[in-house]
């Protein structure tokens, strides 16, 4: 079931597409621009700017081609290994923001027009976020809740796309926002994150309820995994083979890296590589939705983490 919302500025919203996944599944605000549009700049020169400093990463993109076996075979595997577990973590995250949200909801006796806007970071975010979207979606499970989803750019050095996520605060005034992660590493896309949401963590800033929800200093950021210590909720710490961090674009709504662009000339750039619908994973992937639906119960309800706990390796 998916949750309308009749706000204009999210129907506007919607007008943008969803890549490979469903329009139920998310909507991704970026700007879509044609392969012919892109230089397409070998990985070997590619590097070599990066490393002298003539360009960053973002202002570049070496344009995907089809996984090689070996790589299709390792998806496989780690799919066959991971789809419960992926499914079980799902369940509980959902379950937990059910918890944390819902109560808040009743509390407040709050309408559809409130709901929980998730935000996933492309690209890493996008599977895990639609396969969310979907448990929130499920009406026949105990952790059903009106949820909507978004996918935007955030990038190293760089930070996430403001234009994008205004756009998402304007459409969702009253809505609180988590964003979605597919795992932390070192947890730097988490101080990319920290950083870019700085200018909205005064009490005073009219968005700081939407982000600062869980309080001053927190970002709710949610990942499968969290071996940085970094996220606000996680299903795990642990640094496991996610299937969906073997492929790119083909298990990630075959949308390529985001390329930067200045605020002032729109949202962030990708690509959209129609070339590879015949090797797509996306919807596939989300067939762990099925698994998640076969779960029997109990149901865990996950730690919240108001601040950072990086962990120490020796």
């Amino acid at each position: 079931m998916t949750h309308h919302i009749t706000n204009p500025n999210v129907q506007k919203l919607e007008a943008y597409g969803s890549g490979s996944y469903l329009a139920s599944d998310v909507t991704v605000l970026l700007d879509i621009v044609a392969k012919d549009a892109v230089a397409d700049v070998p990985v070997s020169q590619k590097e070599a700017l990066i490393q002298s400093g003539q360009r960053h990463y973002s202002d570049m993109l070496t344009l995907e081609q089809a996984p090689t076996a070996m790589h299709e075979q390792l998806y496989t595997q780690a799919l066959e290994q991971g789809t419960e577990r992926t499914a079980t973590d799902i369940a509980n995250l959902a379950y937990t923001l059910h918890h944390i949200f819902q109560k808040s909801r009743n509390e407040h006796n709050v309408n559809a027009e409130r709901s929980l806007v998730l935000v996933s970071l492309v690209r890493a975010g996008l599977p895990v976020g639609v396969l969310l979207q979907r448990a929130l979606a499920d009406v026949n499970s105990s952790y059903a809740l009106p949820s909507v989803h978004y996918g935007i750019s955030i990038i190293r050095d760089r930070g996430l796309d403001p234009v994008a996520l205004q756009m998402i605060l304007n459409a969702h005034p009253d809505s609180p926002i988590v964003f979605v992660d597919g795992w932390t590493g070192k947890g730097a896309i988490y101080q990319e994150l920290a950083h870019s949401l700085e200018k909205f963590s005064d009490p005073s800033h009219a968005n700081f309820a939407n982000i600062f929800h869980q309080g001053a200093g927190v970002i709710p950021l949610l990942t499968l995994a969290d071996p940085a210590g970094v996220a606000w909720l996680a299903a795990s710490i642990d640094d496991w083979l996610i299937p969906s961090g073997l492929l790119n674009s083909t298990v990630s709504g075959l949308i390529s890296r985001s390329l930067y662009t200045e605020p002032a000339l729109g949202l962030h750039r990708s690509v959209f590589y129609d070339n590879l619908i015949e090797v797509d994973h996306s919807l596939a992937f989300t067939h762990i939705d099925a698994a998640r639906r076969a779960l029997a119960p109990p149901l865990q309800c996950l730690p919240t983490f108001q601040q950072p706990r990086i962990r120490q390796r020796l």
